[in-house]
């Protein structure tokens, strides 16, 4: 659980948003800490994560103790790859016109960070809008919605088998294989999405999804232009 209790400030965005994958709410103070809990939210290599996970105290130029909070800690898979390959990482938030604002303030905290995360096998990262505030992000604002849904299981395998008999598709002409009837189609690419979110299609989320963005099965031979691995 958080080390520190979030603040409410009338200067900035605080508040909670629920989490599946860790089963309660997740407090955040910027709606930039936010967009970040939807990224680990939907990243599959993401074990757990916990904001404001520990309390790191450290000495100021004068001597003065002091201490320091981070923003959030993750925790890969170790059951899969990549995720079993990647150390626990320690987060800062920050936008960037506060670092340059304040990066006299900051830096002193950022390298008791690193020494912190260092000693135990952790990394220490920061990230800003430039990182966060992608259109991968919107993308998995977009399949979010469709991640914890219900659908018909037999839709499901129709696409799945259609797929697999194709080297690529793309949504409009998988949908147009699977059914001609129109309400129909609605439904298949509901599921279609659902199976994205879930990362049973190939699909790459770089760029904004359309009906003509390329998708591919992963239980074949997959496609040369497949996104690799993205980490914040």
């Amino acid at each position: 659980m958080p080390v520190r209790n979030i603040p409410l400030r009338y200067s900035s965005v605080a508040g909670v948003v629920p989490s599946k994958k860790m089963k309660r709410l997740h407090e955040f103070e910027s709606t930039l800490e936010r967009d970040l809990i939807a990224l680990l939210e939907f990243d599959r290599n993401v074990q757990a994560f916990e904001e404001q996970p520990v309390c790191i105290e450290f000495q100021d130029e004068t001597g003065k103790l002091r201490s320091y909070t981070p923003d959030m800690l993750v925790h890969y898979r170790s059951d899969r790859p990549p995720g079993m390959w990647l150390k626990p990482r320690l987060i800062e938030v920050k936008y960037r016109s506060t670092l340059w604002a304040e990066w006299p303030t900051l830096r002193p905290k950022f390298r008791a960070a690193v020494r912190y995360a260092a000693m135990r096998g952790w990394e220490f990262k920061i990230l800003t809008e430039k990182e966060i505030r992608t259109q991968y992000l919107e993308n998995v604002r977009f399949l979010n919605r469709y991640r914890w849904v219900e659908v018909e299981l037999g839709y499901v395998h129709r696409l799945q088998d259609l797929l697999g008999l194709l080297p690529s598709t793309t949504p409009a002409e998988l949908i147009q294989l699977a059914v001609r009837d129109a309400y129909k189609q609605a439904e298949y690419l509901f599921v279609l999405w659902h199976m994205v979110a879930l990362g049973m299609v190939g699909i790459e989320l770089t760029h904004t999804l359309t009906m003509q963005t390329p998708i591919w099965s992963l239980t074949g031979q997959v496609p040369a232009f497949t996104q690799p691995f993205r980490r914040l």
